[in-house]
């Protein structure tokens, strides 16, 4: 009996320390960011044929005079990037009666080497003998250098964008999709530099002027009473 319970004891013991350990040096990663299913992609290569920039949108031009869905056959081979600013081209024709011809422009560029912005989104629609042209630069897409912008249902001057995932500076995001900042938007429009400008002077000026007024009321206190008797 008691060799019985020794066996089983030992058999405990032995198993109990067969089991497996726990890795301590797991890394635990981030899920992959990629675009939504069934919106179009694009890719960008600089002159070394490094890809520098890797754009999905599903997005619509309007009153044109009809809306335009931004198609996926659209040509962005005249799109340009460096490692400070980016410009994304898409072109693109459709049988449209008034505009035939359609190109829009989405401008990047790294602001104080920690974050990127778009800086500008533009258009362009020509037809036989018309022209049409629109633009907007102020209150943006922002990023942090290597992230992504991701949003949806963004509309911009005569743009809206159902679904964006852009990553221009893919070279700082190893040529791929960098971690996702949720729709988070910048630059300053010119309301805002005026309001801040008018701030600035106001608090320049008005130390100024107490400093003026104090000196004013001191020297009128100090200045000797010069009186001349008149016999």
């Amino acid at each position: 009996m008691a060799v019985a319970f020794r066996a089983v004891l030992c058999i405990g013991l032995c198993g109990s320390l067969a089991l497996p350990v726990e890795d301590t040096h797991h890394v635990e990663t981030r899920d992959a960011v990629t675009p939504p299913p069934g919106i179009p992609q694009w890719t960008v290569s600089d002159e070394d044929g490094n890809i520098c920039m890797l754009m999905a949108m599903n997005a619509t031009i309007y009153g044109y005079p009809d809306d335009l869905p931004v198609p996926s056959s659209a040509d962005s081979s005249s799109s340009v990037c460096n490692q400070t600013k980016a410009t994304f081209t898409l072109h693109w024709y459709s049988e449209e009666s008034q505009y035939s011809e359609h190109k829009i422009n989405l401008d990047f560029a790294v602001t104080g080497g920690k974050g990127y912005e778009m800086t500008e989104v533009s258009g362009v629609n020509r037809g036989f003998g018309s022209f049409s042209s629109w633009s907007s630069s102020g209150d943006l897409p922002t990023a942090s250098i290597g992230h992504s912008m991701r949003c949806h249902d963004v509309t911009v001057d005569r743009i809206t964008w159902h679904q964006y995932l852009f990553q221009p500076f893919a070279q700082q995001s190893s040529s791929s999709y960098g971690e996702a900042d949720e729709c988070a938007f910048g630059g300053a429009s010119w309301l805002a530099i005026l309001v801040v400008t008018a701030l600035v002077l106001v608090f320049l000026i008005i130390p100024i002027a107490g400093c003026g007024l104090a000196v004013y009321c001191f020297r009128r206190h100090r200045r000797p009473n010069v009186y001349t008797n008149v016999q």
